[in-house]
């Protein structure tokens, strides 16, 4: 049975260990993702000052997949979107996407969006498949070493 469930600060430690296990395969990146460098205290402070939310998916109890969000005056911003790689093509990432879009609508949002590195063109068409369209490339700078991202969104019709 697949659950989604809102996750409280006392999940810190199972958002951390599912986003990381789902961002290795990101670490030859340069600069590696972020998410790499994220812990369970910086994950649980976030969540406790009210910076973002996040939802697990479980499948029989067992955490497979989450998603991590910011509310903005009219839109959602989700982010660190991960499902465990023993866990893909079972439509995981869809159905948190999914979830995510509902709250919005609940909340009166007008869209939903993310951002995308521009070299991890396959989750680029996932999220093209699921209705979200490019509006902006950005160019970012970490560690000195500049790579671009683009913002996805898609419009909410409540």
């Amino acid at each position: 049975m697949i659950e989604i469930k809102k996750a409280g600060v006392e999940q810190a430690g199972i958002i951390k260990k599912v986003m990381h296990e789902s961002f290795k395969e990101y670490n030859h990146f340069d600069p590696p993702s972020g998410a790499m460098k994220e812990t369970e205290e910086s994950i649980a402070l976030s969540l406790a000052a009210g910076e973002e939310w996040a939802a697990v998916l479980y499948e029989n109890g067992i955490p497979l997949g989450m998603i991590r969000v910011k509310e903005e005056d009219t839109r959602f911003y989700f982010m660190r979107l991960s499902v465990l790689p023993e866990a893909r093509g079972r439509g995981y990432a869809r159905a948190l996407i999914s979830w995510v879009e509902a709250e919005a609508e609940k909340a009166g949002k007008e869209e939903v969006y993310c951002k995308v590195r521009c070299t991890t063109e396959g989750n680029i068409r996932r999220y093209e498949k699921l209705g979200y369209r490019v509006y902006r490339t950005i160019t970012v700078t970490k560690l000195g070493t500049p790579f671009d991202i683009v913002a996805m969104s898609k419009p909410l019709y409540t």
